[in-house]
């Protein structure tokens, strides 16, 4: 491996004192100018690296379902498509951040604000891998859909999704399982995507299954791991 250039260290720097900070504080709660001091820099000289409190959120959830899908891709022995990773995925993309109380509140705070899922045309990093997953599940199912389908369902599913799990963290929906929320959350999205239905109900089977042999709780959003 490579010695890092300098600008990737301080980025590196700065990613993790945001890290700290967002799992200390919330999201709310964290400052930019407080993420530039910890990181001994000017405050304009972070706006070089990140422009927004957003984007640094954007940088750790990516690095986050990232390191979820490597480790299924490893412990699977089976090749999966984008739905199916990104449905086996989602389970513990939620389960570890809702089970951390300090995580819990700063993913909370991050959709309450909205600005990071809310704007289907943004350019955060985090919104543009989401709309990514979106084109390779149609790439994989042969799906041809206009630009105001593609554009309508981004719009809807994004509302419904987060307005599930904002009443997932308001304990809505302490009655049932949070893995049979989420595969709700991941059935509706391939559904309204209009994705086979069989392969809808394969996928979320295997969420379950894999699930329950695989804990992933050593990869966390926030909370440091030994």
């Amino acid at each position: 491996m490579g010695t890092l250039k300098k600008g990737d260290i301080t980025r590196e720097i700065i990613v993790n004192n945001a890290r700290e900070s967002f799992f200390i504080n919330g999201y709310d709660k964290t400052l930019m100018q407080n993420i530039a001091k910890d990181s001994g820099i000017a405050l304009g000289s972070l706006s070089y690296y990140f422009k927004k409190k957003e984007d640094l959120a954007a940088v750790l959830l990516n690095d986050y379902i990232n390191k979820i899908y490597d480790y299924i891709k490893r412990n699977l022995s089976a090749e999966l498509n984008t739905y199916f990773l990104h449905t086996v995925a989602s389970i513990p993309y939620y389960r570890n951040m809702f089970d951390d109380p300090n995580t819990r509140l700063f993913y909370y705070e991050l959709l309450k604000g909205g600005a990071l899922h809310n704007e289907p045309h943004s350019e955060n990093p985090f919104r543009r891998s989401m709309s990514s997953i979106t084109s390779h599940m149609m790439y994989d199912y042969h799906l041809i859909q206009s630009e105001f389908y593609k554009k309508a369902y981004t719009i809807y599913n994004n509302a419904g999704r987060y307005a599930t799990l904002t009443k997932l963290l308001e304990d809505e929906f302490n009655e049932v399982p949070i893995e049979y929320v989420i595969n709700f959350i991941s059935g509706s999205s391939g559904r309204n995507l209009g994705l086979p239905h069989d392969e809808i109900e394969k996928a979320l089977q295997l969420a379950l299954d894999f699930n329950e042999e695989h804990t992933l709780d050593h990869i966390q959003l926030l909370k440091a791991t030994e």
